[in-house]
């Protein structure tokens, strides 16, 4: 199979390419299976969906769909076109956030209610019957880094995970094979704390303390959400056949 990242990073982001391994790991493919696009150079050309199996939509850096840039209107066009063509796609963090923005939810900018580090999350009834997220149980652990907030999801969306607070974490929309989620289910504890240890006026700023005290208090592993882009992988090719 093969996938296009549609990324939001600053040339100079060292996460551009440590995303692209994160995904192709928990994914079981190459990194060269990954072809990727970044949409600071403008709105991702339609050609390119006809030339992979799938889409991914990962972080974004110091990019945020509230605050938005020259590049909003861009990325909202690849989001249309992605939503429209049927494309099968997972997203997580940011591309939740755009995807969500893009069929009609709202985000906003609310740090109180954002997550940093390991948090548990639970299911809500419609995994059992999801061919992606029926492979979690009823709560489980993830890895987050985030500020804005989907307050209400999308129309269309069926909502598959909250938060303890009632906040949606993951969705499908509706019978698309398009899924996405708040958490990083490419991201393991220690792939977590390599980003964090590159951006660690973050951690001070939105936990409070050093990067050290935080990966010794705030940092677990997550064994069964890294269980979701197989799932998704399996999902997609199953259904190509």
């Amino acid at each position: 199979m093969r996938y296009l990242l549609i990324q939001l990073r600053d040339d100079n982001d060292p996460m551009a390419d440590h995303e692209v391994g994160c995904f192709a790991r928990h994914l079981q493919c190459t990194p060269h299976a990954i072809d990727r696009w970044n949409l600071l150079d403008g709105p991702a050309p339609r050609d390119l969906f006809d030339t992979v199996d799938a889409a991914l939509i990962g972080g974004s850096g110091d990019y945020s769909v509230v605050r938005g840039g020259d590049w909003i209107d861009g990325a909202m066009r690849t989001m249309h076109h992605i939503v429209a063509s049927n494309m099968p796609t997972f997203a997580s963090c940011w591309g939740f956030q755009a995807l969500s923005m893009a069929c009609g939810g709202t985000v906003e900018y609310l740090p109180e209610r954002g997550h940093i580090g390991t948090h548990e999350l639970h299911c809500e009834a419609a995994c059992a019957d999801d061919p992606v997220f029926r492979v979690l149980g009823d709560t489980f652990t993830t890895q987050f880094g985030h500020e804005d907030v989907v307050t209400a999801p999308p129309p269309c969306a069926r909502v598959l995970v909250r938060s303890s607070h009632g906040d949606c974490m993951a969705w499908r929309l509706g019978e698309a094979p398009i899924w996405g989620t708040q958490f990083h289910p490419e991201l393991s504890h220690t792939d977590l704390l390599d980003r964090l240890r590159r951006y660690p006026k973050y951690v001070r700023d939105v936990a409070g303390m050093d990067i050290d005290t935080f990966a010794a208090t705030c940092v677990q592993p997550s064994d069964a959400a890294e269980q979701l882009l197989p799932a998704f992988a399996a999902a997609v090719s199953a259904s190509s056949n």
